[in-house]
């Protein structure tokens, strides 16, 4: 089986992290079982699995089991690489959401991602792969919100006009990090994850928006992609006939 890949675009975001929190961003990797060397390399890739057990480590290093919400809140656009800037300079959130379905895959492949509206409500619906994802699920839930909603108060003039952040998992006992990142119209315990706002925002311009800007970035992160999948070829090819 074929292991997937992704830019090491998180490092910088959990090293921004660890030094808030005082913690030592090598102690992290080496837990996690990565190269040192791969926080220095702008252009490295990681495994999936290597992202997963970074993750895992920083959560299990920083001992706060709020540290989703505190990863996804301290996310900015550039946090997340070409994607960041495919969703900062599009013209406006509904093609910033499109951005992000079509090239999840360089942040977040274990994420799948569904825009839905009711009404006046624009619903964005998440779910994480959990084959994939066996430890800490809520954690990459609070995390994939508050990310969200990090970003999209950073690039929408007045912010996201949230109704409802409804999550899948059980209502925990740090709740009021919830409320600080999303205010009070948190529920738990809900049949799907979502993210409820106001539906016309969905073709609000955004502050970051820069269309000619936006047509190269694309292009570089198509490019990546096919890149991506280019090594994912080569792996599982070495991967075969070493077996």
């Amino acid at each position: 089986m074929k292991e997937r890949l992704v830019p090491a675009a998180i490092i910088p975001a959990i090293m921004d992290l660890a030094i808030k929190n005082r913690l030592n961003i090598e102690t992290i990797l080496s837990r996690a079982r990565v190269d040192i060397a791969v926080e220095q390399n702008s252009g490295a890739f990681l495994s999936v699995s290597q992202q997963l057990r970074i993750l895992d480590a920083a959560y299990d290093v920083m001992n706060n089991p709020a540290f989703g919400l505190l990863l996804g809140e301290s996310m900015q656009y550039h946090s997340l690489d070409l994607v960041g800037q495919l969703i900062a300079t599009s013209q406006n959130v509904q093609e910033a959401l499109d951005e992000l379905f079509q090239f999840k895959d360089l942040v977040t492949p274990f994420t799948q991602f569904s825009l839905d509206t009711n009404g006046p409500y624009a619903v964005l619906s998440y779910d994480i792969e959990s084959s994939l994802v066996e430890r800490n699920l809520h954690v990459h839930y609070d995390l994939v919100a508050s990310t969200i909603v990090s970003v999209a108060n950073a690039v929408i003039g007045a912010g996201l006009r949230l109704k409802k952040v409804r999550f899948v998992h059980q209502q925990p006992d740090y709740l009021e990090d919830y409320h600080r990142v999303f205010g009070r119209q948190v529920e738990f315990g809900c049949q799907r994850n979502e993210i409820i706002f106001d539906r016309a925002q969905l073709q609000e311009p955004l502050l970051t928006s820069y269309p000619d800007y936006h047509d190269g970035v694309r292009a570089l992160a198509t490019e990546k992609l096919k890149s991506i999948e280019s090594r994912e070829s080569l792996s599982a090819k070495v991967s075969y006939f070493i077996s």
